[in-house]
Order: structure tokens, then C-alpha cells, then sequence
């Protein structure tokens, strides 16, 4: 019996339908892995309890003290004229709302019928998903802090904009100089140079290495680079985490274009907004982020009938708690207003009408 259905098309040959098979290799959905990595670009250390809903976070603030002058006209004798000072401290909150949770029936007659592993490339799917969003919730918070400073201070400078001669590594590297002065509003002296991560779009690592920008220490090293298609020599380009090596002591991974796609639905700007935005340099002590997926996959049979219901179980959050520890690169005449003239107010895709 002849099959019939709007969405099936076999080969023919003369009019006559040709067999086929199904493989049994599974096309896999391609990710890319988590980028901010902990210690580097962002900080997971603050708690291992992650049922609350929002983590809080105390720091104890630098006591007002100062050098005097034996001698000096003000309090220049031999006891220090000063009230004692008490300690003090600040606290920080670090929201985990974000979530993803949605429940997929496989029914046991998909499983006898399809010859291959639906739960599994269902659960490799899901896990993609969850990468795409907690890298682009963890871009569009960090960026949404620097957009917001700009507008609170009329002019925060905590940015740096590409040159007209569209020299990429004097950029990146003044940008990182300004994670060098620190943020002494509160308590920072400088952000450590080995706690620092760079990202990347495509465009930026495709100007960087089609124009030499990078490449020093020889034609051998030259060589190298260019047919590894990295940022430094003798670097392993990481595939899916797409890390591309160092670059003024940070390194690099490449953030592509899907990533900021899900960042401007956070940041409820257009599609397209984040295309002035080339790169940018994280400071790890510059941002929290909790992760809870302690209990990720639960599997249950299923109301709808026979088969199984996979219900997942995502749920991190991340916060930005000194926005000079987040350096954007931005293209030629741009500014962090340029990203948004208005604060902007973060939300998850899913919970905006219209997405």
C-alpha cells in the first residue's frame, strides 16, 4: 500500500518511487558551551545552595582610614585624634528567577516506531538551550549595567569605542587598561589581571587575524596562527566554547551572533541593537551567577498515555555588581546610549508577550 501524506516526497526515477533508508546516526543540534568561565569572567563562588530565590551577598566596606603627619597642623601629635571607626558592610542581592522548565511527552509507540534516541537528543537539545540562554542572560545583564551607568552619569566612559583605522588590538588592550584602574567607589583597587575574559563576535576575530593584528613574534608563529585560526600561538581552539586564545593577558572565546540575538530579547531592544557591540571584557569580580540544576531532569510517566514525560528543571541567575568591571568594545562613534537612550529593564523571552 502506496503511503499518502502532505509531507512526504521519496526520490523518483521515471516516475517510479525509490527506496531509502532512515540512518541511524542522529544529526545533532550544535551549541555553543557555557562561555563566562568561573573565576575568569564571572564569579560562581558565593553559594552551593542554590532552592532560594535570590542569594545574598555581604561585603564589608573599606574603613575611612588614612596616613597623618607627626607634626602636622591637623591632628599632629603623638595620639590620633580620630573616633574609633566601626566596621561596615554592603550587601548584594543575586536573583535565580530565570528558569526553563517546560515538560516533553515521548510516547512509547514514538520510541518502538522511530529507530533512534529521542530522550537523548531531546536532553542534549535542552542542555543547548540552556547554554544559549544562561550566556546570553549573562551578556545582556553585564551589558544592561553598563548601558544603565552611562545614563545615571550622564557619561560613565566605562566603554571603549573602535578607532576609524579599525585597529582591534589597540582597542582591546585599552579596554582592558581600564579594568586596571579598578572601582574605588567601592573598595577596588584594580580588577585582577588573572580573573579577567574576553568575548568576541565573529566579525572582531575575523578582523583580527585577516589584518595581522596579532600576529608577533615571527613567521613561523605567523603561520601558526593562521592556520589554527587563533589570537595567539600555540593555542587549541576549543570547538563549541570557541576560546581563541590570549590577548594582552586575557583570553578570548568568540560569542556568536544567535547568543547576542537571545541577549537583545533579555534586554527588550530591537534585533540588530547589539551589532555595535564588537566585544567586551569581564572582570570576574564584577559578577555573580548561581546555577541550580540539582535537580534538572526528572522523568515521570506520562498523564497522556503511555510513554514518559521529561520534565526539566533549569534555573540560575546572574547580577552585575560593579558595572566598571565590564568593559564593551563598540564600534566607530558609538556609545553605550547608543545601545539604549532609556534605562533598560531585563526579562526573560519567555515571559514577554510576543516572544
Amino acid at each position: 500500500m502506496a503511503y499518502i501524506g502532505t509531507n512526504f516526497s521519496a526520490p523518483k526515477l521515471d516516475g517510479q518511487a525509490l527506496r531509502r533508508y532512515t540512518s541511524k546516526n542522529l544529526m545533532e543540534n550544535i551549541f555553543q558551551d557555557i562561555l563566562a568561565v568561573p573565576g575568569k569572567g564571572i564569579t560562581e563562588r558565593y553559594s552551593e545552595d542554590t532552592n532560594a530565590s535570590e542569594i545574598r551577598i555581604i561585603r564589608q566596606t573599606v574603613p575611612n582610614i588614612t596616613a597623618r603627619r607627626m607634626g602636622g597642623t591637623v591632628n599632629g601629635g603623638y595620639f590620633n585624634q580620630n573616633a574609633p571607626l566601626m566596621p561596615q558592610s554592603m550587601e548584594y542581592g543575586l536573583k535565580i528567577l530565570y528558569m526553563i522548565d517546560d515538560a516533553v511527552d515521548i510516547p512509547t509507540v514514538m520510541d518502538e516506531m522511530v529507530e533512534l534516541p529521542v530522550a537523548e537528543a531531546t536532553t542534549k537539545s535542552v542542555a543547548g538551550i540552556v547554554s544559549t540562554h544562561i550566556n546570553a542572560s549573562t551578556i545582556a545583564t553585564q551589558l544592561t549595567a553598563v548601558v544603565n551607568a552611562e545614563i545615571a552619569t550622564a557619561g560613565s566612559t566605562n566603554y571603549v569605542a573602535l578607532g576609524t583605522s579599525g585597529d582591534y588590538k589597540t582597542a582591546l588592550i585599552a579596554a582592558n587598561a581600564k579594568l586596571d584602574d579598578g572601582d574605588a567607589d567601592n573598595g577596588i583597587q584594580i580588577f585582577p589581571v588573572n580573573a579577567r575574559q574576553g568575548f568576541l563576535r565573529t566579525a572582531a576575530r575575523a578582523a583580527l587575524m585577516a589584518t595581522g593584528q596579532v600576529i608577533v613574534g615571527g613567521s613561523n608563529f605567523a603561520q601558526e596562527m593562521l592556520a589554527a585560526g587563533v589570537i595567539s600561538p600555540n593555542t587549541y581552539k576549543a570547538e563549541r566554547l570557541a576560546y581563541i586564545g590570549e590577548l594582552d593577558s586575557v583570553p578570548f572565546c568568540v560569542a556568536s551572533k544567535p547568543i547576542f540575538d537571545v541577549a537583545e530579547q533579555y534586554m527588550q531592544v530591537a534585533a540588530g541593537t547589539l551589532n555595535v557591540v564588537l566585544g567586551l571584557i569581564c572582570a570576574a569580580d564584577a559578577t555573580g551567577r548561581a546555577l541550580a540544576f540539582n535537580s534538572s531532569v526528572k522523568i515521570i510517566d506520562s498523564p497522556a498515555g503511555q510513554g514518559k514525560r521529561m520534565q526539566f528543571k533549569y534555573r540560575w541567575g546572574v547580577e552585575t555588581f560593579f558595572f566598571k568591571g565590564i568593559v564593551p568594545l563598540l564600534t566607530n562613534g558609538s556609545t553605550p546610549t547608543t545601545i539604549s537612550a532609556t534605562a533598560i529593564t531585563l526579562e526573560a523571552p519567555g515571559s514577554i508577550v510576543g516572544i
